[in-house]
C-alpha cells in the first residue's frame, strides 16, 4: 500500500495565505478528493483511491478555506462519492467491521455537503453531533482500510515466516538424543 500522505496535495501554511488563496487551496483539495473517488471506480485502484479521497477530506475539514469551496466542486465531490458508494459497498461486504463499508462513505458524503458553507450555516443546518459522526466515520473508514491493507500484506508476506516457525517447532518436538561427552 503506498503512503497516502505523500499523495495528498501540498497544504501550504494557511496562516500566510489570504482568504481567497485559502478558498482556492480548499477548492483544489476538494477537487483532488473528487478525482480520487472517481479513480476508485477502477477495481484495481479502489483502495488507493478511497484512501486518498478520505485522507484529503480529513485534511480539508481542518482547512481554513473550507467555506470557500465552490458549489460546482462540492457537487462534483458529492457525485463522485455517490457513484462509488454501491460499488465500494459490494466489494467490501464482509471485509470491514459492521456497516462501515456504507457509513464511511456516507460520512464522506455528509462532509461534502457542508463544503462551501460558513460555520454558522453549517451549525444552523446540521447538529454538531451529526457532523462529528460524519467525521468519525470517515476517519474510521481510513483506519479500517489501512488495517485491511496491512493485514493483507502480512498474510501475503507471512507465508515464509510461518513456514520457518513451523520448521523450528517441528525440530523442537523431535525426540532429543542422549549425548555422552
Amino acid at each position: 500500500m503506498p503512503d497516502v500522505r505523500s499523495q495528498e496535495p501540498p497544504v501550504e501554511d494557511a496562516a500566510q495565505l489570504t482568504a481567497s488563496q485559502n478558498a482556492a487551496a480548499a477548492d483544489a483539495m476538494a477537487a483532488a478528493a473528487a478525482g480520487a473517488f472517481t479513480a476508485a471506480l477502477d477495481p484495481d485502484g479502489m483502495i488507493d483511491g478511497v484512501l486518498q479521497g478520505v485522507a484529503t477530506m480529513l485534511n480539508l475539514v481542518e482547512h481554513p478555506g473550507m467555506a470557500g469551496v465552490s458549489e460546482s466542486t462540492s457537487s462534483l465531490l458529492r457525485s463522485a462519492i455517490i457513484a462509488l458508494s454501491p460499488v465500494f459497498a459490494e466489494r467490501f461486504t464482509g471485509k470491514l467491521r459492521g456497516d462501515l463499508r456504507v457509513t464511511g462513505l456516507a460520512g464522506a458524503l455528509g462532509l461534502a455537503m457542508v463544503l462551501g458553507k460558513t460555520s454558522e450555516q453549517v451549525t444552523s443546518s446540521e447538529p454538531l453531533d451529526r457532523l462529528l459522526d460524519y467525521l468519525d466515520h470517515v476517519a474510521l473508514l481510513k483506519v479500517e482500510i489501512e488495517a485491511l491493507c496491512l493485514w493483507d500484506r502480512v498474510e501475503k508476506r507471512g507465508a515464509p515466516l510461518r513456514a520457518m516457525l513451523a520448521a523450528i517447532g517441528a525440530n523442537q518436538n523431535q525426540p532429543q538424543g542422549v549425548t555422552v561427552h
